[in-house]
């Protein structure tokens, strides 16, 4: 899927986010697909990839990323499009991000992913899809 106006991803499917998720073309696009449809600020998703928000707003606009902050922001994709693989809607995703996970020994998805990467949330991933969350 291609980037859409915020205007026309108001109320995705969890189907059309796993879509948009699951294949970024790049790394701008990835990063307005995480600001305009997950709805994560520039310093938001500077605390996900451990940089500073600047650095996400170069990006965006097409400067050069080096190669673990681009690995890490497609893994967050990754991490958006499996939630959404499990039903989550865009506001749903942005909440489970920020809320502490019992799973996670009580942190919260976004500082550990920041910290040990797409491995370290897969647990609460894992717990979700296995249904622990009913």
């Amino acid at each position: 899927m291609r980037f859409m106006p915020q205007s026309q991803t108001q109320g995705m499917t969890s189907e059309e986010l796993q879509e948009a998720f699951e294949k970024p073309n790049d790394i701008p696009e990835t990063l307005v697909l995480l600001r305009d449809v997950l709805g994560l600020s520039d310093p938001e998703i500077g605390r996900a990839l451990a940089v500073n928000p600047r650095s996400i707003k170069r990006w965006r606009t097409g400067g050069a990323v080096a190669d673990e902050p681009r690995e890490a922001a497609y893994d967050l994709a990754r991490v958006v499009a499996q939630m959404a693989e499990l039903g989550l809607q865009a506001t749903n995703v942005h909440a489970w991000l920020f809320r502490r996970n019992r799973f996670l020994g009580e942190q919260r998805p976004i500082d550990v992913f920041a910290a040990n990467g797409f491995d370290g949330v897969s647990p609460a991933v894992q717990a979700y899809r296995e249904g622990a969350y009913d």
